[in-house]
This record gives C-alpha cells, sequence and structure tokens, in this order.
C-alpha cells in the first residue's frame, strides 16, 4: 500500500486532467459530429475513470504478491545441480545475445 501512496496523487491527478480536456467535446453542436464526439467523450471518460481505479487499487495488491523479496531467495539453499543448470543456461543465453548484437552491428 505504500506503493499506491506514492502515485496516488500523480494518477488522480493525470485522470482529473484527461478527464477535463474531453468535457468540451460534451458541448460541441447537436449536429451528427457532435453526437459522435460526445458520446466518445463519455465512453473515453469513463474507461480513464476505470483505469485509475484498477491503477490504485489492483496493480499494488498484484505488484505486492508476485514481486518478491529478493534477499530472502538468495539465503534459501539451492541444490548444486540447479546452480550448475542456471549458470549454464545463463551463460549460453548471454553468449546468444551477445552474438545477435554482433550481427545486428
Amino acid at each position: 500500500m505504500k506503493g499506491a501512496g506514492e502515485i496516488g496523487f500523480t494518477i488522480v491527478s493525470l485522470t482529473v486532467s484527461l478527464i477535463a480536456v474531453l468535457i468540451p467535446l460534451l458541448f460541441i453542436g447537436r449536429n451528427w459530429w457532435g453526437a459522435c464526439s460526445g458520446n466518445s467523450a463519455v465512453t473515453l471518460a469513463v474507461t480513464i475513470l476505470i483505469s485509475a481505479v484498477v491503477s490504485l487499487t489492483l496493480v499494488p495488491m498484484l505488484c505486492a504478491k508476485l514481486l518478491r523479496n529478493h534477499a530472502e531467495e538468495e539465503k534459501r539453499e539451492r541444490p548444486d545441480i540447479q546452480r550448475t543448470v542456471e549458470g549454464y543456461v545463463w551463460a549460453r543465453g548471454l553468449a546468444g545475445y551477445d552474438r545477435l548484437l554482433i550481427l545486428g552491428a
């Protein structure tokens, strides 16, 4: 929740400013263009509000659940075979990436 508090003001201010930009579209004349743009403005405003709610509630909870403390992971004892395979795969992947960079240059 600490992260949501840090970015909360930014998300709210961006949401308010984006919706404020869409308000003039609601007051365009009642011809076909005004009706289309008014409906689009309402749809975009609702979408922006939903995005803000998800950004302030769901995203911080998912990040807290998915992101782990790497220091705790490193303290765990890993089997020798796991360390060997991880080192081998990492070294091969890095060498392949290096070759790709050289070929692309």
